[in-house]
């Protein structure tokens, strides 16, 4: 073994693969440290979805951990405060799980729709 490489040995009853996709989400954390100083929230994507509503894509921090939120937000007037509405929070780790079952809404969706539309 050359001195730039180490070995980790993986942690009884976890596969190769399951440490794998943990140790990469690890990585990608510690990445996004080095860039992203906690408390600073970042939006990645708002969408309009009616009369002074959007549907926000951010990230945001809560007692020191990340965390992913997909958000309704609303407002009384059209130059007003945005205000909170529902929405649903998650870990940074659960992103891959999430996006892979939009993945698979969004064919069954295509595969209903008729040919044409």
């Amino acid at each position: 073994m050359d001195k730039d490489t180490i070995e980790i040995p993986i942690p009884e009853g976890m596969s190769s693969k399951d440490f794998q996709k943990a140790y990469e989400a690890f990585l990608k954390t510690q990445g996004r440290k080095q860039t992203q100083k906690e408390g600073e929230p970042r939006t990645f994507k708002e969408i309009e979805c009616g009369y002074n509503q959007i549907l926000r894509i951010h990230q945001h921090f809560f007692k020191g951990k990340e965390l992913l939120s997909i958000q309704k937000f609303w407002r009384k007037e059209e130059t007003g405060p945005w205000e909170f509405g529902k929405g649903v929070t998650f870990p940074y780790e659960a992103i891959d799980d999430l996006i892979e079952g939009l993945q698979t809404m969004q064919e069954a969706l295509a595969e209903d729709t008729p040919q044409g539309k």
